[in-house]
């Protein structure tokens, strides 16, 4: 979080203001310079009539002529004073686009001098080993700190990549054979940010942050294991044979998207080699449908809500879910009236005070006894089970879909107030906590159910508790959601139970699939229980969605002859059967 929040992001938005300060500058100085050499081009170059064809010379055939006639349109010292700042204001030509914002994160070592020393101490790092040469120079770090002089020998030059070669070997103000320690600091913290989030580099005995490799199976385990997953996804033996098979399939398909570029116009390549998407245009919306919208605006009356779900709890019944909690007696009279206030009343957040009314069933007393006795969470449950099997009886819900495809998406709400789900985001509630609500919708437009989670976490973590802990309704075979470079597994046809958020051995079997086409690693748990999300580990180079994990029939397990199928990659769709 303070690498994140305190160092990149700031020293990113420190060095645009910087940009933004000194442009009227660069501004001026490039104008004089395009200017100066555009005289160049048309007093130098032999111009060409394209449709006669015929050639004109150069307007000047000296060196001191060509001098004069820029000196009439830009004077030889301003053209000089532009070049010295556009070298003082602009980047040398081999340096990258990260080289501004990390040289101004240099500036900011204070930040991280308090903590540096503790965070090798305390937190006990653990490495894969790709991550182990950034986790050896950050424990280096440390006998580094306050030293006038370190040598290239003492540190770990194969982590200076792009611009941290020149900041921390070649700064003007260092001695010859030195080079700038708190520069590589921070280099080696960038490192780290991305091996964290990569999990190439961990913290033991975290249950968020820890070893993604901690629960596969290895040693003898795996080797009893092994004949029966490798039958199971139909996997040879040897692994170079399927290798082969595999980068065959990604060098085919690489160029196959190559091909296609050239003819795209929607994509762009900018200087620094990154990718841009043009935005989509929308399309015009047909006549038809403007006027099917106004005639269904024209047949809808113009109610207010209470009314609605006055009208809904005559067609549905949903009412009568709504029990005491003491589970016996009468039903009151009007209880319909009185629940419709009081859904209206927490549903627009707005308290008794807008639904009371003289009727009986609108009074204060009735309102807080209803709401303390009858409305609670189970009862909610029953009630939207209901409202689920009418909207899947309508025809045209019937004509949208069979109900086999949802949609999971969250919604991010500030939470005022202390709250176990409250949890800080700055870039989503400032300085307060909050919390996201996590809801799925069939394709029969009727939500399914939902949960409250803590703080912005990634929706796949919790696909599978909102899938199986749904209201009602059938069970989606498909599951459409952003998993945020997430792979979501289950075993489709057994239930779920989540035992204490722990995945044990001895259930069942684990196993790993690398991503066709980036460099992702998923981690499957499958179980005849319960089974698991698990994040996958991605090098920022290969960030966002690629698509790319194929559909795979794993195992089926001692305690459940089931198979659990998956996967998508970061992408918009999981398959399940």
């Amino acid at each position: 979080m303070l690498i994140a929040t305190k160092l990149l992001a700031k020293a990113e938005r420190e060095t645009v203001k910087e940009k933004m300060k000194t442009l009227p500058r660069v501004e001026r100085a490039s104008a004089k310079l395009a200017t100066a050499f555009q005289v160049v081009f048309d007093t130098t170059s032999e111009l060409v009539d394209t449709d006669t064809g015929e050639v004109t010379c150069p307007q000047v055939e000296s060196f001191e002529a060509m001098w004069e006639r820029i000196e009439a349109v830009v004077p030889r010292h301003e053209l000089a004073a532009a070049i010295a700042a556009l070298f003082e204001l602009t980047p040398p030509l081999d340096s990258d686009a990260d080289e501004a914002w990390r040289s101004m994160m240099v500036s900011r070592f204070g930040t991280v001098r308090a903590f540096l020393k503790l965070l090798v101490k305390v937190v006990d790092f653990g490495a894969s080993p790709e991550g182990l040469p950034v986790l050896t120079a950050l424990k280096s770090l440390p006998d580094l700190m306050g030293r006038k002089k370190v040598g290239p020998a003492e540190i770990d030059t194969g982590l200076l990549v792009g611009s941290w070669r020149r900041l921390v070997l070649s700064v003007p103000h260092l001695e010859p054979g030195t080079v700038d320690w708190k520069a590589y600091t921070f280099c080696v913290l960038e490192q780290l940010h991305r091996m964290l989030r990569s999990k190439q580099v961990f913290a033991k005995n975290s249950s968020k942050s820890g070893d993604p490799r901690a629960k596969l199976l290895d040693g003898e385990a795996w080797e009893q294991a092994r004949p029966t997953v490798l039958a199971s996804l139909g996997l040879p033996g040897e692994a170079g044979e399927h290798l082969a098979a595999r980068a065959a399939l990604l060098d085919g398909t690489y160029r196959e998207v190559a091909g296609r570029l050239p003819d795209n116009a929607q994509i762009v390549f900018d200087d620094d080699g990154r990718l841009h998407f043009a935005a989509l245009e929308p399309e015009p919306e047909p006549a038809s449908l403007l006027d099917l919208r106004a005639a269904v605006n024209a047949m809808l009356p113009r109610v207010d809500l209470p009314e609605v779900l006055l009208e809904v709890f005559s067609w549905t019944g949903a009412d009568q879910t709504f029990t005491s909690v003491t589970g016996a007696g009468p039903r009151l009279k009007d209880l319909h009236v009185t629940i419709a206030a009081l859904l209206v009343a927490h549903g627009c957040n707005v308290g008794y005070t807008p639904v009371i009314g003289g009727a009986d069933a609108l009074k204060y007393g009735r309102l807080s006894h209803v709401d303390q006795t009858y409305l609670r969470l189970a009862t909610y449950r029953a009630a939207n089970a209901t409202l689920i099997e009418h909207q899947a009886s309508i025809g045209l819900a019937q004509a949208w879909g069979g109900g086999l495809v949802a949609s999971v998406n969250g919604m991010r709400f500030v939470v005022p107030v202390p709250s176990v789900y409250a949890r800080p985001n700055p870039k989503y509630f400032g300085r307060r906590g909050g919390a996201t609500w996590l809801n799925m919708i069939n394709d029969q437009a009727a939500g399914l159910g939902g949960k409250v989670v803590a703080g912005t976490p990634r929706d796949s973590l919790y696909v599978l508790d909102v899938l199986y802990d749904r209201d009602g309704g059938r069970r989606p075979e498909m599951i459409v959601t952003d998993t945020a470079s997430y792979v979501v597994t289950w075993t489709p046809h057994a239930p779920l139970a989540r035992i204490d958020g722990q995945m044990h051995r001895q259930a069942g079997l684990l196993r790993r699939w690398r991503c066709r086409r980036c460099s992702s690693v998923a981690r499957m748990a499958g179980t005849g229980s319960y089974s698991s999300t698990t994040g996958v580990s991605r090098l920022k180079s290969s960030r966002g969605s690629c698509g790319s994990w194929p559909l795979v029939s794993a195992r089926r397990t001692r305690s459940c002859r089931t198979r659990t199928t998956s996967v998508i990659c970061g992408a918009s769709s999981v398959n399940v059967g």
